[in-house]
């Protein structure tokens, strides 16, 4: 004789609710579940924390937060990652990114403050969404405090928890306090040295670019040593071209075709918009010309570049030849 295994109601339940939510119909998901507790069917954990989604997206943290302590708290449920997680989006999806945090951090929520220390690495992502919203509303001591509450319970940010910091400290101009970040048993990568070299050529420290990338590849196991790639270079040429060390940038441009670098359309428009501004228009048109002779290929924003500063020295013929060229390549 066949036993046939029934699922249990809040089971069923929960794939309606979850289906509701997915077609984004939350208040008729929040309805339902009210009607199945009065129904006399007990929410499970996963009941609540679709519930609590659906009210994140219907903007209604608060109501969200309501659901953890009457009714997940009092239950003797534990909170798990997809709580947690669920109330940190609905947080920074308002952009109440200082109220998130408070909340995670005070008494008010005891429950999430002890569950945060039993997060493991492979749920880091959870914390660099906070510390990125933090850091996109430019709460940089907010930041530093959430990341000593992470080291005091254990657990270690990982190095894209910290190049968002540092990437954030480094638009502020804060490179003193970036460089720190890297003495905090971080390993740099691509990421954390194109932040600081940006921040360098913006503040006209180019002197230091190189004893940085120099220290960084250095403070790296030898496994991780950094090779400069194609887009920290355009960062570093553009830095220099912009400082007007055309001279430098010249000699790192060749260097880098010595040693066979994958230049793009991006290195030499950078090359060629800095020749531009330094009056070099000669030198310019050759560089196109170089350009396409090693089967690179200018996009539109190069030929403007050429086309505008070609008219302001009253180049006009040379540069309605490169306006035809333009448009019989289509990219006017």
């Amino acid at each position: 004789m066949l036993c046939l295994i029934h699922t249990t109601p809040i089971v069923e339940s929960n794939k309606i609710l979850d289906s509701f939510a997915k077609m984004m119909q939350y208040p008729t998901a929040v309805s339902l579940s009210h009607r199945l507790e009065l129904k006399g069917i007990v929410p499970s954990l996963v009941t609540l924390n679709i519930l609590i989604n659906c009210f994140c997206r219907m903007g209604q943290i608060t109501f969200g937060f309501s659901v953890l302590r009457p009714k997940i708290l009092k239950r003797s449920y534990e909170p798990d990652t997809i709580t947690l997680n669920t109330l940190i989006k609905g947080f920074c999806l308002k952009g109440r990114v200082k109220k998130a945090l408070t909340r995670i951090l005070t008494g008010d929520t005891r429950a999430l403050v002890q569950l945060l220390g039993k997060i493991d690495d492979s749920n880091a992502v959870m914390y660099s969404r906070i510390i990125d919203c933090l850091c996109k509303h430019k709460l940089l001591k907010e930041v530093t405090n959430f990341l000593n509450e992470m080291v005091l319970k254990t657990i270690n940010p990982s190095v894209y928890t910290y190049n968002i910091l540092v990437d954030a400290l480094c638009k502020k101009g804060k490179l003193k306090e970036a460089k720190s970040m890297i003495t905090k048993n971080m390993v740099p990568n691509m990421v954390t040295c194109n932040s600081l070299i940006d921040c360098l050529c913006k503040l006209g420290r180019i002197s230091y670019v190189w004893d940085l990338i120099h220290e960084m590849h250095d403070s790296g196991k030898p496994a991780n040593g950094i090779r400069l790639d194609v887009y920290t270079l355009n960062i570093l040429l553009d830095g220099l071209c912009k400082g007007k060390r055309l001279k430098i940038a010249q000699g790192v441009f060749q260097d880098l075709l010595v040693k066979g670098y994958c230049i793009n359309v991006y290195t030499y428009t950078i090359m060629i918009n800095g020749l531009c501004k330094q009056g070099l228009l000669d030198e310019a048109l050759a560089m196109l010309s170089k350009m396409e002779g090693n089967g690179c290929i200018p996009n539109a924003f190069t030929f403007e570049i050429l086309i505008c500063a070609l008219f302001e020295k009253d180049g006009n013929d040379k540069a309605e030849k490169l306006l035809r060229e333009m448009i019989a390549r289509g990219l006017l």
